[in-house]
């Protein structure tokens, strides 16, 4: 398939530096974490100020998409998540409720 005489090859960039401290990252670095269906979940750490992106890749209709999140969180901690009991609804009622409430007995440090 022929390119639009218009096309510009520089259309797809990644960012490829740090957004806190601007150094070029190492994509060695990379970690995939997990695909479903057109989507990737991509852990990164910058190897100067050790800040990570999760980002969640998407190839739709329109092209690849990118939404990222910065996080001080180790690739460890991202795991852990993996272990832990998915959110029901009844846990966020339950959320709601004693956010609510004005028992300020949850709003103390232990």
């Amino acid at each position: 398939m022929a390119l639009p005489s218009n096309f510009n090859h520089n259309i797809i960039r990644l960012n490829v530096r740090c957004p806190i401290c601007a150094s070029v990252y190492d994509w060695q670095r990379l970690r995939i974490l997990g695909e479903r269906e057109n989507q990737v979940l991509t852990y990164i750490e910058c190897g100067t100020c050790q800040t990570a992106v999760l980002s969640i890749l998407s190839l739709g209709p329109s092209g690849m998409t990118a939404q990222g999140l910065v996080t001080d969180l180790s690739l460890d901690e991202v795991y852990g998540f993996d272990d832990r009991d998915d959110v029901t609804t009844n846990d966020a009622l339950a959320m709601h409720e004693a956010l609510e409430s004005d028992d300020q007995a949850l709003f103390q440090k232990p």
